[in-house]
């Protein structure tokens, strides 16, 4: 292409803040100069989804010194008779669209399922899940499949909560379909992720699971919240991101340290890799983001106190002289302080009512059948007094363990427990600089508040080639 970049490039990065968790929208525009129309063929070429590779160096300098800045796609092109405008955005549109998975039934029998079942989306169990629902896929033989995968183990198989004998085990599934099973038992199949009953049920099938144990890049049986969020965007589907060249991998590692407890997610229905990554991440105050160099980074909300900052951001104050590099910093967003964190744990992915459950099973046992999940608390009662807005928020967490539940809803409460604060800064620097995710520190911005030294942690940055980077920051 000749060199008409115009200089004019923008972008902008924003991670979702809070228990919801989330990924980064990017979107940007690249723009060519063209008032000769030498560029004029470019309006025919494919520009959805086409890679870019945006590369700097000195203008005199070879094209082999320079030095690759961004990865991203196109999403069009938009133009007139003086310039053309490159629409980009990052590499997450391809987790957004991507299936977690893809695997249909076809309904021509035997793990292809009944006829009825054509079409249906099959099953994923990663971790430990509590009380799901198989799905049948051999009404006439009573054979059911807890995941697409193979699974460690199917721990219990319970009707209306009753739970059913274990019989054995079998390699294939035609052993297990021309195996004997007594009335009131189950056998497995783990290898191909399924069970057959004895006898056909009186009130709903459910199952508690650990899987998957299919080994893919290297991991079998991912079951912590770093392994679960690398299986997702690696293992399986037609898009899958590559391992480990589309990993930031100490992002991986430095979130796998923190979140070590085993947790549990079963995907039964249509979902994209974009939105099982934001499920997954949600129990951690979690985040996702494409970097601009094409890795997938994940991470955790954590006090930027406690951080080694990137890089420190001293505000000039009145009366400065010489080059200022930074405006000034404005409060954009007030946030109360948590009063109580409820943070889920055994989810219970089969919510039974009160008709629906055996008169055997004990009522303490019912009562946790009927609900979806149960939560451990963590509380703080002079945050109630002093901010009466102050909210109970309750987190999915997928743990599969309470007293890894409990020691997470305390260490959020750790955190929002003291009110936080949103600020934008405008600051001279590389518009490339990869900053999402990263913790700052802001010297002298004594009248905000900020003391003579403050870390604040880099949830977005919005890039105008023409202008000064804003970084978004948070503590």
């Amino acid at each position: 292409m000749p060199g008409k970049l115009s200089g004019a490039f923008n972008y902008e990065i924003n991670l979702s803040l809070g228990a919801d968790g989330g990924g980064s929208a990017t979107v940007g525009i690249l723009e060519l100069l063209d008032p000769d129309g030498e560029l004029d063929g470019l309006r025919t070429l494919g520009w959805d989804g086409a890679p870019l590779m945006l590369m700097r160096g000195e203008p005199d300098a070879a094209y082999s010194t320079f030095s690759t800045v961004a990865r991203l796609t196109t999403a069009g092109l938009r133009y007139n008779v003086r310039k053309k405008e490159v629409l980009l955005r990052d590499l997450a549109w391809r987790l957004n669209q991507a299936e977690l998975h893809g695997q249909r039934y076809g309904g021509t029998g035997g793990t292809d399922g009944d006829p009825s079942l054509a079409g249906q989306i099959k099953p994923l169990a990663i971790g430990s899940v509590f009380n799901i629902s198989p799905v049948q896929i051999n009404a006439t033989g009573l054979i059911y499949q807890v995941s697409c995968s193979s699974v460690l183990a199917i721990d219990a198989v319970r009707d209306g909560g009753a739970p059913l004998a274990f019989s054995a085990d079998y390699a294939t599934y035609a052993l297990l379909a021309a195996a004997t099973v007594a009335p009131g038992a189950y056998a497995s199949c783990i290898a191909q992720g399924l069970f057959r009953l004895g006898s056909a049920p009186v009130y709903l099938i459910a199952a508690d699971v650990r899987g998957d144990i299919d080994a893919i890049n290297g991991l079998s049986y991912p079951h912590t919240r770093a392994q679960i969020a690398r299986r997702i965007a690696t293992g399986r589907g037609n898009i899958r991101l590559g391992d480990p060249d589309q990993l930031d991998l100490a992002a991986l590692e430095a979130l796998e340290q923190r979140q070590t407890a085993t947790l549990g997610y079963y995907f039964d229905r249509e979902i994209t890799k974009a939105a099982a990554l934001a499920e997954v991440m949600a129990g951690c105050l979690g985040w996702w983001t494409m970097r601009l160099d094409g890795r997938l980074a994940v991470g955790q909300i954590e006090d930027p106190a406690t951080a080694a900052p990137l890089f420190s951001l001293s505000y000039p104050g009145d009366g400065a002289t010489g080059e200022i590099r930074v405006d000034e910093p404005a409060m954009t967003d007030y946030r109360p302080p948590r009063r109580t964190t409820l943070m889920g744990w055994s989810r219970n992915y089969t919510v039974l009512a009160s008709n629906q459950i055996a008169g055997s099973v004990a009522q303490s046992l019912a009562a946790i059948y009927r609900q979806d999940t149960r939560f451990t608390s963590s509380d703080d009662p002079w945050v109630a007094a002093g901010y009466p807005t102050a909210p109970v928020v309750s987190i999915v967490g997928g743990f599969a363990e309470e007293a890894a539940a409990q020691l997470e809803g305390d260490r959020q409460m750790r955190l929002l427990r003291t009110r936080r604060e949103v600020f934008e800064i405008a600051v001279v620097m590389d518009p490339f600089a990869d900053v999402v995710g990263r913790v700052i520190n802001v010297a002298n911005a004594n009248r905000l508040g900020l003391g003579a030294s403050r870390n604040l942690f880099c949830f977005g940055v919005a890039v105008n080639a023409n202008a000064k980077p804003i970084l978004k920051l948070w503590g």
